[in-house]
């Protein structure tokens, strides 16, 4: 791995991170170490760039005081194998549609921390089936801490529970601000004297889409 233009630490199997991370070429991996993190805890926006090749990294950590992390150049989806910690700072996909977050791991718990200061603005995919059976015991209740931070939604956490199995592979989901404002409330209705279709709360800042794999 080449850190170009970078400000990094290394204390064993922990990377401190806080200028640009970019691999140049080659595929890297920092798989089959140990609980092996990569921290990015810049005060500045940083870039995470994938050059050519191929990059997995075991953990991540978001750590910023101020700033966000950029995924920047076509092949560079941030590909995780174990632990997404999401403490301060998002990591943005979206200036690149093809670019995401690729959670690896199949347990709920592989994403952890979100908050409104902490998320995905564009593209997570999680996995959900763990190879050839199901996912985890059932129930198996997903967080999809996406959101747009240049608008007024900000973090808008998504969560999705299977309650019986499911061979899905994964889902991928992002959250979008409404083209031109928020829809209009539904017609006025009263069959229910509390949540007629008139008076039901809108979703105002937006929307999100989920896509499922094929099933194996």
């Amino acid at each position: 791995t080449n850190t170009g233009s970078s400000i990094f630490s290394m204390n064993g199997k922990y990377m401190k991170v806080a200028g640009n991370f970019t691999n140049f070429n080659g595929t890297v991996t920092y798989t089959g170490i140990g609980s092996s993190t990569v921290e990015f805890n810049g005060s500045i926006n940083q870039n995470f760039t994938n050059t050519n090749g191929s990059i997995l990294l075991n953990r991540v950590k978001m750590n910023k005081t101020s700033g966000k992390l950029y995924l920047t150049g076509a092949n560079s989806t941030m590909n995780i194998d174990t632990l997404l910690t999401l403490t301060s700072g998002q990591i943005v996909t979206r200036l690149i549609p093809s670019l995401e977050v690729n959670m690896k791991y199949f347990l709920p718990a592989s994403i952890t921390g979100h908050n409104v200061l902490s998320y995905i603005d564009g593209k997570l995919r999680r996995k959900i089936s763990n190879g050839s059976f199901s996912s985890p015991v059932i129930p198996a209740s997903y967080d999809f801490p996406v959101g747009d931070s240049l608008f007024p939604g900000g973090y808008e956490n998504a969560n999705i529970t299977f309650t019986t199995a499911t061979l899905v592979t994964d889902l991928l989901a992002t959250f979008s601000p409404w083209p031109s404002g928020a829809p209009n409330p539904g017609p006025v209705a009263s069959e229910c004297i509390v949540a007629t279709y008139s008076n039901r709360p809108i979703f105002d800042n937006g929307f999100w889409t989920f896509k499922r794999s094929t099933a194996i």
